[in-house]
C-alpha cells in the first residue's frame, strides 16, 4: 500500500519540531484510514526522511490509541529489526514498550518470544540511549516469561554498566533493583 499523495505532502512538510509532529498526529486522527498505510510505510525498510518524520507522528498517536496496533502487531514485530535509523527505532521502541505494557497479557508465546528477541537485540547491538531504555523495560516486563530472560536481562547489564552512559546507568540500575 502507498500513501496518498496528499498525505505524503502534508507530511513532507513537517519538521522534528513538537507543533509539527502534534500536527501530523492530529492529521492522524482526522483521517485514521491513513493508519495501516501510513504505519506500514514508516516500517519499510528504505527510511527516508518522510519515513522519520510519519514515525514520529505515528508514535504521538499511537500512544494514545494503543488498541489501533493489535490488527498490524505482527507486520510491525516483522519489520522492527531491519529499522537502523535510531530516530526512527525511538519512536517506534517506545510505541512497542508501551503497547507491550498494556497488552503483554494478550500476546500469544510467538508474539512475546519475538518481542523478547528483538528487544535483546537493541541491548547488544550499537542503540542510543532512548532505544536501549525502552529496550530495558520491554524485557523487565517479560522477566517473568520464561527463566533465562531475567538471567540474561541482569548479565547484560551488569556487562554493560561499567561503560554505561548516565541515561542507561539510572534504567539499568532501576532494572536491577
Amino acid at each position: 500500500m502507498k500513501p496518498s499523495l496528499a498525505s505524503l505532502e502534508f507530511f513532507n512538510s513537517l519538521s522534528a519540531r513538537k507543533k509539527d509532529r502534534l500536527a501530523g498526529k492530529h492529521y492522524l486522527e482526522k483521517h485514521p484510514e491513513l493508519l495501516p498505510t501510513l504505519l506500514f510505510y514508516s516500517i519499510e525498510t528504505k527510511q527516508t526522511r518522510i519515513q522519520v518524520v510519519i514515525s514520529w507522528c505515528i508514535e504521538l498517536y499511537l500512544i494514545e490509541h494503543l488498541d489501533e496496533l493489535t490488527a498490524y502487531l505482527n507486520r510491525y514485530l516483522e519489520a522492527l529489526p531491519n529499522i537502523r535509523n535510531e530516530s526512527m527505532r525511538r519512536s517506534l521502541s517506545k510505541i512497542l514498550y508501551y503497547y507491550v505494557k498494556k497488552e503483554h497479557h494478550r500476546l500469544s508465546k510467538h508474539q512475546k518470544q519475538r518481542i523478547i528477541t528483538l528487544a535483546f537485540d537493541w541491548l547488544i547491538e550499537p542503540a542510543q540511549v532512548a532505544t536501549l531504555n525502552f529496550a530495558l523495560r520491554i524485557v523487565k516486563i517479560f522477566e517473568d516469561y520464561a527463566p533465562w530472560v531475567r538471567k540474561e536481562l541482569h548479565a547484560i547489564i551488569k556487562k554493560q554498566l561499567p561503560d554505561a552512559s548516565p541515561g542507561y546507568s539510572a534504567a539499568a540500575r532501576e532494572i536491577l533493583k
